[in-house]
């Protein structure tokens, strides 16, 4: 049995919720497959075995999510677009995304804020935006298909992944949505939660700031804005960081790999076991 683990299963779950819910599962278990290092260490810490971990990234197919060189232009007045795209609940963190935008918007006019998704949270963060005098400034695309996503991706600079742990304790391993705008060579920002920084390598194929911290988002959206020299070569290593550890045909043969290595262990263990009942028998001949 081969058992992959994401997010809530990890953290509110395993580690508040349910305490020694997962106690059989690990006993049981043949091979673990948490999504980032960061659920490894979670999970040993649940009392699973080191030996039956094996992290394995969720992948995106780059070939769909085409490579950009953005480039500021030279008008003064070009718009710069920041986006986020994810499910509006609470530990995608978009409050402090929404309040950072406030904070940048005040010196920068030109700067305009998309999320695409929706959820529960949709209320309150349309609540934040209008308390904020924001409504020129974010638009709330709703849910959005793949087409449309790559199409809003395209046009725009920034992309925003401000994940927190939520009340319930609840984090991401690493967002897809995160994988997706790298690869097209947008500059990311993200925070230092859980499996974020095995992707974004700070200062290198993006910016990590502390988690619930709209400051610190406005001061790196105010940085990428100011520094446009950065933007080729830091989007050009985000699309190499994807392409090498997060794409999909590299990820489905290395998962084959984990998978023939299990059947054989198992195989090996079996053989001996019968040697072992064979021995058995003939000493009761």
């Amino acid at each position: 049995m081969v058992v992959c683990l994401r997010g809530g299963d990890v953290t509110s779950y395993g580690v508040l919720n349910n305490p020694g819910g997962y106690d059989q599962l690990f006993k049981q278990g043949a091979l673990f497959l948490p999504v980032c290092e960061y659920f490894k260490k979670k999970l040993i810490t649940l009392g699973c075995d080191p030996r039956k971990i094996v992290v394995h990234h969720s992948a995106i197919n780059c070939s769909q999510f085409y490579f950009k060189e953005r480039k500021k232009e030279n008008k003064k007045r070009s718009a710069i677009n920041v986006v986020s795209v994810c499910r509006l609940v609470q530990k995608k963190g978009l409050s402090f995304a929404i309040e950072a935008i406030s904070d940048v918007t005040d010196k920068y006019k030109n700067v305009h804020f998309t999320i695409v998704g929706d959820g529960h949270y949709f209320k309150q963060l349309k609540r934040l935006v209008n308390e904020l005098g924001l409504k020129r400034k974010v638009t709330f695309f709703g849910w959005a298909t793949q087409d449309q996503i790559v199409k809003i991706l395209d046009q725009s600079h920034i992309f925003l992944s401000p994940s927190i742990q939520s009340t319930r304790g609840e984090e991401e391993g690493i967002a897809n949505a995160l994988k997706e705008a790298m690869a097209m060579g947008l500059i990311a920002i993200g925070t230092w939660h859980a499996g974020t920084p095995e992707l974004v390598e700070h200062k290198v194929s993006g910016f990590l700031v502390p988690e619930k911290n709209s400051k610190e988002i406005a001061k790196k959206i105010k940085y990428i804005i100011e520094h446009p020299e950065i933007w080729g070569t830091m989007g050009l290593a985000a699309r190499k960081k994807v392409e090498n550890e997060f794409e999909i045909n590299k990820s489905i043969e290395e998962l084959e790999k984990v998978f023939y290595t299990l059947m054989d262990n198992k195989s090996k263990i079996d053989e001996e076991l019968i040697k072992e009942q064979d021995g058995d028998l003939g000493d009761v001949i």
